[in-house]
């Protein structure tokens, strides 16, 4: 079962990050409709989240996620397959946990599509790998520096710093390929707005916690509440923003980044190159490359975010470029940013819940199958493997061991070298 929003759709696509989702799996928490909740985000120009769709299914397996992956390609507005023509293309990235059915399903489904790994997830999965030990914080950190590294070089560093502490943990990541995680392959030519994890699906599953632990009908019905009046207020908020008699041209989110970005501008040196490319200096004999008709910078921040760095401001600055801004943010920023296309796709995007009371039964929806276990039912929560004992969990790590021998702690008495012989 899956609700797809046709107004959130209509948002996404025209003011929003289109070229980036987010999916993820997440468990119901009703004592009796037990299964899953599958959803699809994504963030809007304002750089807020937005609930493309939402479903439930029994397990978490290839076969739903392909399923649900069927169920976007099928819609269609005005005539149109949108969620598919934006989804199935080469430079759009999805944004998901290793869970092995998720690549099979998006090859069977968008076989186009890009996928990346989120880097919060890797790193438990890291740790549980064969042949890795001491992927530790330390170790950890590395990783991280490695899978944000913009340019290849850096990324390479990063990754001969980990290899010193945790040989195992590199090799694990090159089975996967760079492509699958680290930002560096995409920094200059894909647009993932910051992204480097699945958190947008993570926060709206912790959102929805009330609701998941609703029956299935209920559940929809709450969420769809939720993003009626979530795209309510953003309808309400801009309307005010660009109407109000300010006029504000950017949204609230670029325009704060724009002032940042223009604050920090005033202090480098541009040289001229040609009449589009300039150079301009950075300090300690380090140089930007700017091309203001490609839209590109050294930094990679204008590539990846939509808007312009501030090396890229200095250069069209020192080139008279910024007289008009009317103008210069209709080439220099990505369009999700602008105020006028915001406003348009939220102007006639209704959401709007149903009567449940006016449902009749359609004789082909039927209830949950459920079956009654056998036993005493289980009153206490498989804990997660990678718990420590202070947390109450499986493992040993984290329970300090008391010697019945001499006392001391951090060893047995199996092991003490002080050992009272009677």
């Amino acid at each position: 079962m899956t609700v797809i929003y046709e107004a959130s759709v209509r948002l996404w696509l025209g003011a929003g990050q289109k070229d980036v989702t987010m999916m993820d799996m997440a468990h119901s928490k009703h004592e009796k409709f037990k299964g899953q909740h599958w959803g699809l985000t994504s963030m809007d120009g304002d750089r807020r989240i937005i609930t493309i769709a939402w479903g439930l299914c029994t397990i978490e397996n290839e076969q739903t996620y392909t399923t649900f992956l069927k169920d976007l390609q099928r819609f269609k507005l005005d005539g149109v397959s949108v969620i598919k023509e934006a989804m199935d293309r080469s430079d759009h990235v999805n944004f998901s946990d290793r869970f092995k059915g998720i690549p099979a399903a998006q090859k069977s489904v968008f076989p186009s599509m890009r996928a990346k790994n989120c880097l919060k997830h890797m790193i438990p999965n890291i740790a549980k790998a064969p042949g890795v030990s001491n992927f530790n914080p330390h170790a950890q950190g590395f990783f991280w520096k490695a899978g944000t590294a913009v340019t290849k070089h850096a990324f390479l560093a990063a990754m001969e710093e980990l290899k010193k502490v945790c040989p195992g943990a590199v090799t694990y990541l090159n089975k996967i390929g760079d492509e699958k995680w680290a930002l560096y392959p995409d920094a200059t030519t894909q647009a993932l707005y910051g992204h480097k994890c699945s958190n947008l699906i993570e926060s709206r599953n912790s959102t929805y916690v009330p609701a998941r632990g609703m029956a299935p009908l209920r559940v929809l019905d709450n969420i769809t509440e939720v993003v009626m009046k979530d795209i309510s207020d953003k309808r309400a908020a801009a309307t005010k923003r660009y109407n109000g008699g300010d006029g504000h041209l950017l949204t609230k989110w670029a325009a704060d980044q724009y002032e940042q970005q223009r604050s920090l501008s005033s202090h480098y040196t541009v040289t001229g190159s040609s009449e589009h490319v300039f150079f301009v200096d950075v300090g300690s004999g380090g140089r930007h490359r700017v091309d203001l008709q490609q839209n590109t910078c050294a930094c990679s921040f204008w590539k990846q975010w939509g808007l312009p760095c501030r090396h890229a401001i200095a250069a069209a600055n020192s080139d008279g470029r910024m007289g008009d801004f009317n103008e210069f943010i209709t080439w220099a920023f990505d369009p999700m940013y602008l105020m006028v296309n915001y406003t348009k796709a939220l102007k006639d995007t209704i959401c709007e819940v149903i009567d449940l009371a006016t449902l009749t039964p359609d004789g082909i929806t039927k209830p949950n199958l459920n079956v009654k276990q056998a036993g005493r039912p289980r009153t206490r929560r498989i804990r997660s493997s990678g718990a420590t004992a202070a947390d109450g969990g499986t493992t040993r790590r984290g329970r300090v061991q008391t010697c019945n021998s001499c006392g001391s702690t951090g060893h047995n008495e199996r092991t003490c070298t002080e050992k009272q012989w009677g």
